[in-house]
């Protein structure tokens, strides 16, 4: 099997030694909610908020060999008994469209997944008022490769970048759920819903441009994953969305410090977790 070798999830279901963890020996699949984190630090921050937590590609490393461990972090636990798996896609979307595809193989899953989340950071609008702490998307567009390849069949030629890219909308329960975990989350912070824009570069690098940009495509924040996992998930079956911590404001390149942005992820990471909850409920 091709498919992944890059996340070591073949190991977790071609191996006996995989039973030694009781919540996957139980599924005996993927867990149906998937967040999806661009930094494998990141996924240790989510573990931290999981019961039962067990970092997979280490389990893997220890328990079958190091040649199990797969190049990205991936962890597994459950939040009020909801099973979830969190997987690292790297930064970008070429590193995350491999990573997403691999983890949404149907070899996988008995049944698409119920819900691909993704949680990362994100540069927001300074002209918002206020500026939120905290992004809800509710759709995402930009310029990456698993948009092209949808909208040509194949990868295309280079997107003209004063073209508008296509718009793919949020899934509507992962939006309102995602609303609703930010609502329940104990911080108390600014918080909004509205547009991404993704693409493969730094926040600050182009000054204005990439607010210009921000406000004609009616999106109030950027990052560099969401317009990729969203083809992917749709094709798959899943509904999708994405939560994003705010690293700091466009265009004026205001970064916020260390504390700031882990306290704004913890909240991300919170409503990601309590929608997932949400949406296995309904």
């Amino acid at each position: 099997m091709f498919l992944g070798r890059h996340t070591c999830l073949p190991f977790l279901f071609d191996d006996d030694s995989r039973r030694s963890v009781p919540q996957l020996a139980a599924l005996e699949r993927l867990p149906p909610s998937i967040l999806l984190v661009g930094d494998r630090r990141r996924v240790v921050r989510v573990l931290h908020h999981l019961e039962e937590a067990v970092d997979v590609a280490e389990f893997c490393a220890e328990a079958i060999g190091p040649h199990a461990a797969g190049r990205v972090a991936v962890g597994f636990g459950s939040r009020r008994g909801v099973p979830v798996l969190v997987v690292e896609t790297q930064m970008g979307g070429p590193a995350t469209e491999i990573i997403t595809r691999e983890v949404l193989d149907e070899s996988f899953h008995t049944t698409a997944p119920s819900a691909v989340i993704r949680v990362g950071s994100c540069g927001v609008l300074a002209e918002l008022e206020p500026p939120p702490e905290v992004v809800v998307a509710a759709f995402a567009t930009g310029w990456s490769a698993a948009l092209e390849q949808g909208r040509h069949g194949v990868l295309g030629s280079r997107t003209d970048p004063d073209d508008n890219p296509p718009v793919l909308a949020c899934s509507d329960a992962v939006i309102e759920a995602l609303e609703d975990g930010v609502a329940k989350t104990p911080a108390d912070m600014p918080e909004g819903t509205g547009g991404v824009l993704s693409k493969d570069s730094l926040y600050a690098e182009e000054g204005g441009r990439i607010a210009e940009a921000m406000i004609r495509l009616g999106c109030i924040a950027t990052e560099m994953e969401l317009a990729t996992i969203g083809p992917i998930a749709e094709e798959k079956g899943a509904a999708w969305g994405g939560v994003m911590a705010s690293a700091g404001w466009v265009p004026q390149g205001e970064w916020f410090d260390r504390r700031r942005v882990h306290r704004n992820e913890d909240a991300a990471i919170d409503a990601a977790l309590e929608a997932v909850c949400i949406l296995a409920a309904d």
